[in-house]
């Protein structure tokens, strides 16, 4: 579950992230485009539950077991040199003796959505082999509900929580090679909006399969962080860092 709260809000936003995949074509040239993906998150930091805090040192393979099922992608459509984008997840995640939680069984579902406006600059570097490449800031509004129950001999609780925050970035894309091109995604969200932060950097490399397909795989870190403000008093502070990975079908 850690890790999709990560991600989503991000991650995940989780990120949002999903931007890695834009095209680096000229603005008014990139098509729209959907991209499935997936970040494989190391978690660490600290969970708060009516007042007691439970480190967090989790490992991917260590979550991904507990995912019953979940998806995730990001859609953007241009108008001319602007675009706007759709970026979502949900996961349904559950796991009897679960660790972290003293041992307590935990079911839990995360849903996490963002959308927003860019404007595409195209940009001249003055190094030669990088070439023309875009420089996309946007702006967006994200929303991400937690739900979870822990059951256990130890502790009983049940919570639910919204954070609506709004987010920041930018995304600096452009060739390397025949077929190759690089993308850097920095983004912030939050603001201690809802007493909430988060913070995302994404480095991927993009390669080109057609005209109407491409892998891409890169790095992402991210930080979130939430104070105890629900009424079950949870409160998240969590790091995550890990490989990406996603395809991209352009129309």
């Amino acid at each position: 579950m850690l890790r999709w709260i990560n991600y989503a809000c991000a991650l995940l936003a989780a990120c949002s992230g999903a931007p890695a995949f834009a095209q680096t074509l000229a603005p008014t040239a990139s098509p729209a485009f959907i991209a499935p993906y997936l970040w494989a998150m190391n978690i660490s930091g600290s969970i708060g539950l009516d007042g007691l805090s439970v480190p967090v040192n989790l490992a991917s393979y260590q979550l991904a077991r507990g995912v019953k099922a979940g998806g995730m992608g990001y859609a953007q459509y241009p108008v001319g040199d602007n675009f706007v984008y759709l970026d979502g997840l949900g996961v349904s995640f559950g796991e009897r003796h679960f660790q972290t939680f003293f041992g307590q069984n935990l079911n839990a579902g995360l849903a996490m959505g963002d959308a927003g406006l860019g404007r595409n600059f195209m940009v001249d570097p003055a190094i030669p082999v990088v070439g023309r490449g875009v420089i996309s800031p946007y702006v967006g509004a994200r929303i991400l509900t937690l739900t979870a129950r822990v059951d256990g001999p130890q502790l009983r609780q049940r919570f639910s929580k919204n954070w609506y925050q709004p987010v920041l970035g930018v995304l600096v894309q452009g060739p390397l090679a025949p077929r190759f091109s690089y993308v850097v995604k920095l983004d912030a969200g939050g603001f201690n909006v809802n007493d909430s932060r988060y913070r995302s950097a994404i480095v991927v490399l993009r390669y080109t399969i057609t005209r109407n397909w491409s892998v891409a795989g890169g790095y992402r870190a991210a930080d979130f962080y939430s104070g105890g403000a629900s009424a079950a008093g949870l409160s998240l502070n969590l790091a995550g860092a890990g490989p990406l990975v996603g395809v991209q079908l352009s129309f």
